[in-house]
This record gives C-alpha cells, structure tokens and sequence, in this order.
C-alpha cells in the first residue's frame, strides 16, 4: 500500500517535459444535462444538512486546453454565483506557468502540491 498523507499519495517526483505538452480543441465541450443534474442534487444535499460547499478548480500547466473549455467554466460560475459558492480558480494562477512543479500537464507533482496547499490554506 502506499503512503499517503491526509488523501494526498505521490507518486512520482518528476517534473513535466515540453515533449509533453499538448494542446487539444475543446472548444466543442459541453456540460450534459446529467453532469448538471448531479451537480444540483449535491448542492441540494449540502444545503439540506448545512455543509459549507466550495468549489475548487486546481492549477493546469498553461497551454493546456484548461482555456478553451469557456462554456463548461461558464456554467461553473454561473451556478456558484446563483448558489453563493466560492470558487476557487487557479486556471491562470502563476503556479501554472512553473513546468518544475508539474507532472504532466493536468497534475502537480510533490512539490507543486506543497506550493498548491500552501496557497489554498491562504484563503
């Protein structure tokens, strides 16, 4: 088993490669009607039994699709605005344009998840 620290487990210690950068068209993605359904009845939840909801989307290396996808971020702030959400945005953080802290495009590596943690504790 591997050992992880309060849900984090690392598993590598490598850093990304500009070999591996790839940017894809996303410009077509869409939240489906069943992602939007599941998404209320979570906040629903929450708010039934008084759970403080946030909604949090981590840092991705820049020139990753993150950009593109407008109409899924769209939807996200629309619905944690209506809903009083906070919503933690790190798509154009600094940290995203750091190849050192990353793994490969979409995640962070040991030391970017320290840099990360210490920079949503901020808040």
């Amino acid at each position: 088993k591997l050992p992880s620290y309060k849900g984090y487990i690392e598993l590598s210690r490598d850093t990304l490669k500009a070999s591996a950068i790839t940017v894809k068209d996303t410009t077509t993605y869409h939240v489906p009607k069943e992602g939007k359904l599941i998404l209320k009845q979570i906040i629903d939840t929450c708010k039934k039994k008084n759970i403080a909801l946030i909604f949090c989307y981590s840092p991705e290396f820049q020139g990753a699709d993150q950009l593109k996808r407008k109409t899924v971020f769209d939807y996200i702030t629309k619905v944690a605005t209506v809903n009083n959400i906070p919503f933690f945005d790190y798509r154009n953080h600094p940290i995203c344009s750091d190849s050192a802290l990353f793994l490969n495009v979409r995640h962070l590596n040991v030391q970017g998840s320290e840099v990360f943690s210490n920079e949503t504790l901020k808040k």
